[in-house]
């Protein structure tokens, strides 16, 4: 709980420009407290080392992809190719798993439309989108440290 209401606070102070610092840490620490009652489990507290690796990977492939897509549908001539992939998931808390089907629909050309167990329904317009899916899970598996994800 505490690492969750450090990261709220973080959120808190960064947003506000430092003023009520006080009130933000108890805002925090009461939010993370209900955050951990409803979830029935702690929050992950994700590795700070392993974020901007994620990061700088999802804006590559953000503005390249976004690049693809918008040079494809100027040019009628280059291939499409709409489709539908059941992706079994291997990432197991919670958190991770909603910050991959986010992650898929933020994606140029991408959209996670359905998740039940462990598969995901994605639709993509070009080939290869699952090695892209498998990429992303064991960046963000590294980020939640979720042990065996992609190896």
């Amino acid at each position: 709980m505490l690492p969750a209401a450090a990261l709220l606070w973080g959120a808190w102070l960064l947003f506000s420009g430092g003023e009520g610092a006080t009130h933000g840490a108890l805002v925090a620490l009461l939010a993370a407290a209900v955050m951990a009652r409803f979830a029935g489990s702690p929050w992950p507290f994700p590795r700070p080392l392993a974020i901007p690796g994620f990061v700088l990977a999802f804006v590559w492939r953000s503005f390249f992809g976004a690049i693809d897509v918008a040079w494809r549908a100027l040019h009628r001539d280059l291939p499409l190719q709409p489709h539908w992939l059941e992706y079994h998931l291997h990432l197991t808390q919670p958190a991770a798993r909603a910050l991959f089907l986010g992650a898929i629909s933020l994606m140029p050309g991408t959209l996670g439309a359905d998740l039940k167990g462990d598969v995901v329904r994605v639709h993509g317009i070009l080939d290869g989108l699952e090695d892209d899916l498998h990429l992303m899970e064991r960046q963000i598996a590294a980020v939640f440290n979720e042990p065996g994800v992609g190896r």
